[in-house]
């Protein structure tokens, strides 16, 4: 499931609202031979961030969750900068987890967020460990948790629609991004000259 950007803010009550991460979106799936870490190209970030991993590995076999992992600066902000220096440089690694697509091999998919949400944190959270962490429900008007992000630094606010089931690879507008500062997309482009001016 892909967040739309939507400049409109979500009208309160059938929505939820957590703080949007920027890190690396990765799938955690648990099988009988052990945790693994997934992106969402499906490469195996499993032996980047060994320490998730470990924590994972008390899921029930068959299980599939969806979350962020991050890199707090020292206010325990999400930093993405921070992530691609992990190697250099320490800080804390986290992965924060938000949602639950299978469980000891029942799909999940087509269940109301809100169902899922009560899974995983009835059942998932309490089989993992620090450095997994669960993103929080923020419950307060749209406007002031927007407000706070700007304040905090943070990138912004996700809005789910509770009633919303899950679509893979999807942009549904059921997700919608509401970001605290405008961003740009840049292509940069280049060329090599032929040799021999051929």
């Amino acid at each position: 499931f892909r967040a739309a950007p939507k400049p409109a803010s979500p009208e309160s009550g059938s929505w939820a609202y957590e703080v949007k991460l920027d890190g690396y979106r990765a799938l955690a799936v648990k099988s009988g031979s052990g945790a693994r870490l997934l992106s969402r190209n499906n490469r195996d970030l499993s032996s980047e961030f060994p320490d998730v991993v470990r924590a994972l590995d008390g899921l029930a076999d068959n299980s599939i969750l969806d979350g962020e992992v991050v890199a707090l600066d020292e206010r325990g902000v999400p930093s993405f900068p921070l992530l691609q220096q992990r190697r250099t440089a320490k800080h804390p690694i986290m992965y924060y987890l938000f949602d639950v697509l299978a469980l000891g091999g029942r799909s999940l998919l087509r269940l109301p967020l809100r169902e899922r949400r009560e899974l995983l944190e009835r059942v998932a959270m309490p089989a993992v460990a620090d450095p997994v962490r669960l993103s929080a429900t923020l419950e307060a008007p749209v406007a002031d948790l927007i407000a706070l992000a700007r304040d905090r630094g943070l990138e912004g606010i996700v809005a789910k629609r509770l009633e919303s089931v899950y679509e893979p690879g999807q942009r549904s507008g059921e997700w919608v991004k509401l970001r605290t500062k405008a961003g740009q997309e840049l292509v940069v482009g280049g060329y090599l000259p032929a040799a021999n001016g051929v």
